[in-house]
């Protein structure tokens, strides 16, 4: 008796938790009657759960998708402690979150259950074969949205080559490390126009950092500390804008599972509110008569004894390129995103309530702009 892995996911690179994750495997034992595949999936020393199913199609194969299964081992909750208000020639924060926040490991043990033992029991066989496998918390946009990825980037994020920031806002960026280390690069760099912002070794995982207190225009790369390699593995140029209004930038995940930022030019506040309240008579026995006032205060008759309120948000972009559109698409689907005050150098969670996003052309649209609401949070008023 054998297992054979015919497919797994590695053999197709960066595979998504998002999505479908498809095993497939073979047994000698396929064609006797009864029989059916086990698999057990592990997360470390952890039994995640037991599936059986029976073979599979005309070459009896076992076939299992454990996409939802292994989707439960991220631990992605917040964003971490940025900084956000440091410049960048002060020192920047660079942050790596890698285990259970952009990827998660686990493991199969491919079995069998195949006739039964001498005491008249199904005879399981669960450990003939098992693989160590690793999914990330991406998600591949569709190829219509005019996105063709071939692996993962080193900087992660689709934000166009030539984007722009605002005078005050954080500009946050995410880094592929791991690679890194297969350019033989014992430490890596990161410069802003020349200067280096900071030199971090390679690990696995994300690398993200906010770069402040950018002044003109700016070219980013990522280069090796070796003063002999002088190759410029990753760059990005931002262009310098003014806004009259205040601007507010949302950081979010993207379709990487890496941290990136938007900056808005404009943003309205907004209120819904909701009264608790009930009807009341609005007259009162004063002595042997009815009024309906006291001195010169008149009496309720609808009566308000709470509430409460929510506040939102009409984001504003300024003119946008169809590059950018394209980008800000995972903005508007992103499960996790924050909005920066900088008042109070605090990053709110922020919901976006947008159902509907569509994706304009510079070339059709001369002057299209984006507007995005957002609910920031809901709060009690006063109970009577």
């Amino acid at each position: 008796m054998a297992i054979t892995i015919k497919s797994a996911p590695q053999a197709s690179g960066f595979v998504s938790a998002n999505e479908d994750v498809w095993h497939v495997v073979d047994s000698t034992n396929k064609d006797i009657i009864g029989f059916k595949y086990i698999f057990d999936i592990y997360k470390g020393v952890d039994l995640l759960t037991r599936v059986t199913n029976s073979p599979y199609g005309d070459d009896g194969y076992g076939v299992i998708n454990v996409g939802n299964i292994v989707r439960s081992g991220f631990t992605v909750d917040t964003i971490g402690d940025l900084n956000l208000t440091t410049s960048y020639t002060s020192g920047t924060t660079v942050i790596n979150q890698s285990t259970d926040f952009w990827f998660t490991n686990y493991v199969i043990n491919y079995g069998e259950i195949c006739g039964v033992t001498n005491a008249g029991a199904p005879n399981v066989l669960a450990d003939l074969a098992s693989g160590t496998y690793r999914v990330y918390n991406t998600y591949n946009r569709h190829p219509i949205h005019g996105y063709s990825p071939s692996g993962m980037p080193l900087i992660l994020s689709n934000r166009p080559n030539e984007s722009n920031f605002y005078d005050g806002q954080p500009v946050v960026i995410s880094i592929n490390s791991e690679p890194l280390k297969f350019y033989v690069i014992s430490d890596y760099e990161f410069y802003v126009n020349n200067t280096l912002a900071f030199d971090k070794q390679p690990e696995p995982g994300i690398d993200y950092f906010s770069l402040n207190g950018l002044s003109g225009d700016c070219t980013l790369t990522i280069k090796s500390d070796d003063v002999l390699d002088t190759t410029i593995y990753g760059s990005r140029i931002l262009k310098r804008r003014c806004s009259k209004y205040k601007p507010y930038t949302l950081i979010f995940l993207n379709t990487y599972g890496a941290w990136d930022s938007f900056t808005f030019v404009n943003g309205n506040i907004l209120t819904d509110n909701e009264k608790k309240r009930f009807e009341q008579m609005e007259w009162r026995l004063n002595g042997f008569n009815m009024v309906n006032k006291n001195g010169k205060v008149r009496y309720e008759g609808m009566r308000t004894y709470g509430g409460d309120f929510k506040t939102k948000m009409k984001l504003t972009t300024d003119l946008l390129s169809t590059e950018e559109y394209k980008w800000l698409f995972e903005l508007i689907v992103s499960p996790l995103v924050y909005l920066w005050d900088k008042d109070s150098s605090l990053l709110h969670p922020v919901q976006i309530t947008d159902t509907n996003y569509e994706m304009k052309n510079s070339l059709q649209n001369k002057s299209e702009f984006l507007e995005v609401n957002i609910d920031v949070y809901k709060q009690n008023t006063q109970y009577r």
